[in-house]
C-alpha cells in the first residue's frame, strides 16, 4: 500500500508538471490569436473610416459640380466667364470638416472651341480628419 501511494504521488508530480507546460502553451497561443485578431480589427476599422471620409468628400464634390452645371444651364449669360471659388468650408452644406474650391481654366485653344469659351472646372475637396487626402472632379464647360 505504501508503494502504491508513493507511486500515485510520483504520478501526480509528473502530471502537474505537464499541466503547467500545457497551460503556458495555451496562454501563449491565446495571446497570439488575440493579438492577430485585434490587429485585424483595428486595420479594418481604419479602412472603413478612410472609405467613409472619401465617400463624403466625393458627395460634396459631386454636389458642387452639379451646382455649377445648374448655374451654367439656367444662367448661361451670367455664368461666362466663370469665376474661381476660393476654399470654402462645407459646414453650411452639411459636410463639417470638409472644404472645397473650384478652379476654372480657359482651355479654348486646347479643344478648338467654336465660340472661344471653353473652360475646364476642377472641384477639389479636402478634409481635416486626414490631412493630405483630397478628391478632385473635372468637367468641361462650353458656351453654346
Amino acid at each position: 500500500m505504501l508503494f502504491l501511494l508513493t507511486k500515485a504521488e510520483q504520478s501526480m508530480k509528473n502530471s502537474s508538471g505537464q499541466s503547467i507546460i500545457e497551460a503556458l502553451f495555451l496562454v501563449v497561443s491565446l495571446a497570439l490569436v488575440l493579438t492577430g485578431s485585434v490587429a485585424l480589427l483595428l486595420n479594418s476599422l481604419n479602412a472603413r473610416t478612410k472609405g467613409f471620409d472619401r465617400k463624403k468628400a466625393t458627395e460634396l464634390a459631386d454636389l458642387e459640380m452639379e451646382t455649377l452645371v445648374s448655374q451654367e444651364k439656367n444662367n448661361s449669360a451670367t455664368f461666362y466667364p466663370p469665376v474661381d471659388v476660393p476654399a470654402t468650408i462645407g459646414d453650411s452644406l452639411g459636410y463639417p470638416g470638409y472644404q472645397y474650391a473650384v478652379k476654372f481654366n480657359d482651355v479654348s485653344a486646347t479643344y478648338s472651341c467654336a465660340t472661344n469659351s471653353c473652360y475646364e472646372a476642377q472641384v477639389l475637396v479636402t478634409w481635416t480628419s486626414n490631412i493630405g487626402n483630397s478628391v478632385a472632379f473635372t468637367r468641361l464647360f462650353s458656351k453654346q
